[in-house]
């Protein structure tokens, strides 16, 4: 077991060795590789000084080869003045060091603060993440972006990044070929990282999560299942990306995914939906289910997901994307309810819904009402709904569905269940949920 401590050099003035938070990262990236080989074998290094992150840092420098563990440690908190409380500062960046290394997937990395503090200073140290033991706030929004970037506005996609949200879960399909996830980071600011990522080609899932609560995500996994489509010609691959990850002792899934278009594909949307389940994290001879992702439809592929699926396995499943369900009508008479703000009229006349009242998809998920437009499909740019001589019926073809574990003491509800109407550089609308989950374990 490791044990990571996460502490804040002395401030005196100028210190001339004083590290900067950009330098600390920068140094624990460029040295992490160094820190595997540090971490084969059986010693222990117990770094004891101030400023720790230069002690950390000289250790690392100095090639400790044939050591293994490496334990930072400091005087009891309980000696420090109150001004000179830790925070996750260091922690937090040794740990990103360390994953984008591939460490973390080698090595078990824990923290726990008892083993440096009394409760008195435990209850000041981790105030936040305390409060978070009943409950986590989750920003959740997927958007077929068509290929397109906009050129000012990206940032209201995560409505600026403002909302105080514990983890923010960003799913897109038909992406450009750029680093929106980059952009994301900006606008979210340093309280925030990117802790985890999942893409195949312009289906992609980032994961964002406060500094404050890293300490407590554990067992990351990221898993992708192909289902066909022209990923690499156009940019419309089909299939998901997914996340797993464990809070606390509470696991999560995210999965993003784009399924088959056009009304008259029901049934072939059905069979992916269901192929996603059962091959999402599946063990096999070569790796995971990435390695299986051509698109096979059997004769019982049309089936619900088998209990033993993936969705099964998790205490909170969160499903985003362009799920390409379609409402069933004339282009008239559905864009007359719209006009007079009727939409309630069409639900009934939603595939999706239809196919989740019968039993055949979702069994368990729960979704936000329907209280916004649909989202697809726009003339780029307008409020229009689409003018080609194709005359698309307008749908929700964009949702975002959860699911909690059967018989758990876990809560989850969906608030500000929403299309976000001000981005319009795509024929869809991002829609975007925030999730609420209680009584995490």
């Amino acid at each position: 077991m490791f044990l990571w401590k996460k502490l804040r050099s002395t401030r005196t003035g100028s210190r001339s060795e004083e590290f900067t938070v950009e330098k600390r990262k920068t140094a624990l990236e460029k040295q992490g590789q160094k820190l595997f080989s540090i971490l084969k074998n059986g010693e222990t290094i117990s770094l004891f000084s101030s400023p720790p992150e230069k002690k950390l840092l000289d250790a690392i420098k100095e090639q400790l080869y044939g050591k293994c563990k490496l334990e930072i440690t400091r005087q009891r908190l309980d000696e420090m003045p109150g001004e000179e409380l830790p925070t996750l500062s260091l922690f937090t960046r040794t740990h990103e060091g360390l994953f984008k290394h591939n460490v973390s997937k080698k090595f078990k990395i824990h923290w726990d603060p008892s083993k440096f503090c009394s409760e008195e200073r435990q209850s000041q140290y981790l105030l936040e993440g305390a409060n978070l033991s009943t409950s986590l706030r989750i920003y959740t929004v997927t958007w077929n972006m068509n290929g397109k970037l906009p050129c000012s506005n990206l940032a209201k996609l995560i409505d600026g990044g403002n909302g105080g949200f514990d983890i923010y879960v960003v799913g897109l399909q038909e992406a450009p070929n750029c680093f929106i996830e980059s952009f994301l980071a900006d606008v979210l600011g340093k309280s925030y990282s990117l802790i985890s990522t999942s893409t195949m080609l312009s289906l992609q899932l980032f994961i964002f999560a406060k500094i404050s609560i890293q300490p407590f995500i554990s067992d990351m996994r990221v898993d992708r299942v192909g289902v066909g489509g022209f990923g690499g010609v156009v940019g419309r691959q089909k299939g998901a990306v997914a996340v797993a990850l464990r809070f606390r002792r509470t696991s999560f899934l995210f999965v993003a995914c784009h399924l088959a278009p056009h009304e008259s594909n029901l049934v072939e949307r059905n069979a992916q939906y269901t192929r996603i389940c059962d091959n999402l994290f599946r063990p096999t001879a070569g790796g995971w289910s990435c390695l299986q992702n051509t698109a096979v439809l059997t004769s019982d592929s049309t089936k619900q997901a088998s209990s033993t699926s993936v969705v099964e396995k998790y205490d909170v499943v969160i499903w985003l994307g362009d799920l390409n369900y379609r409402v069933e009508g004339s282009r008239n008479s559905v864009g007359l309810l719209i006009k007079h703000n009727l939409e309630k009229f069409l639900w009934e006349k939603d595939q999706l819904s239809r196919e989740f009242q019968r039993g055949r998809i979702f069994s368990g998920f729960r979704e936000g009402p329907l209280s916004f437009r649909p989202t697809y499909k726009y003339d780029i740019g307008t409020d229009e709904y689409d003018t080609s001589t194709k005359e698309r019926v307008p749908s929700w073809t964009d949702r975002i569905l959860f699911k909690v574990k059967y018989k758990s003491i876990i809560r989850a509800d969906v608030q500000g269940y929403d299309s976000i109407d001000t981005l319009k550089t795509s024929d869809h609308r991002p829609v975007k949920a925030h999730v609420r989950v209680r009584s995490i374990k």
